[in-house]
């Protein structure tokens, strides 16, 4: 997010200040393109795999795969490998394009050619840049509130056996229960991922 700041907004700034229209030439409006295209993808692969660890942290527990700096180390090569390789083939090889969009002061993924071409990445961008990442994240996050609901319930049930209001120390009546807390986080991290990425798309 901040190297799609940095290379995507001095150049829009300008545009907007000192002209009506992209200044900068087509190879710089592609160039443009193809960087915004690998810093979106990096960014909701990201998203992606942060799911996908809390899953495997909340969801798998002890029988999760264990996570190592290493693992670690290799999922962000390999998100940032998927972003340049899933975003460069209209930089590179002609397999469809990117030009310039909206009010002409930015460039993008070109989807107003309608030749099978560029609709072919464009629907190609479309599945495996978006709607995939986004069904993977929604089951993620919905398989975390899952388990916390469940969670919540076994201790509840077990206070309740035991004769105690909770099995938690120093609990606040007055605090929201940890399940609606987790929830809340959950689907607040889906829905801002969703409402940003979703419009674009």
């Amino acid at each position: 997010d901040w190297l799609m700041m940095t290379t995507h907004g001095p150049p829009v700034v300008v545009n907007t200040f000192l002209s009506n229209y992209w200044v900068w030439g087509p190879l710089a409006c592609r160039l443009f393109g193809a960087l915004g295209g690998v810093f979106g993808v990096a960014s909701i692969m990201t998203m992606v795999v942060i799911g996908w660890d809390r899953y495997n942290l909340i969801v798998k527990g002890l029988t999760g795969t264990e996570v190592t700096p290493f693992k670690a180390f290799l999922a962000i090569i390999g998100i940032w490998a998927y972003a340049i390789l899933s975003s460069c083939p209209p930089f590179l090889w002609g397999w469809g394009d990117y030009k310039l969009e909206g009010l002409m002061l930015t460039c993008g993924y070109d989807y107003m050619t309608e030749d099978w071409n560029h609709q072919s990445y464009i629907l190609y961008a479309f599945t495996f840049d978006y709607v995939i990442p986004m069904v993977l994240v929604a089951y993620f996050y919905s398989q975390i509130v899952k388990a916390v609901f469940v969670h919540e319930a076994a201790l509840r049930a077990q206070a309740k056996k035991m004769n105690v209001e909770s099995l938690r120390a120093n609990q606040d009546a007055s605090k929201n229960s940890i399940e609606f807390r987790i929830a809340k986080v959950a689907i607040t991290n889906v829905f801002i991922w969703a409402i940003s990425w979703t419009p674009y798309a």
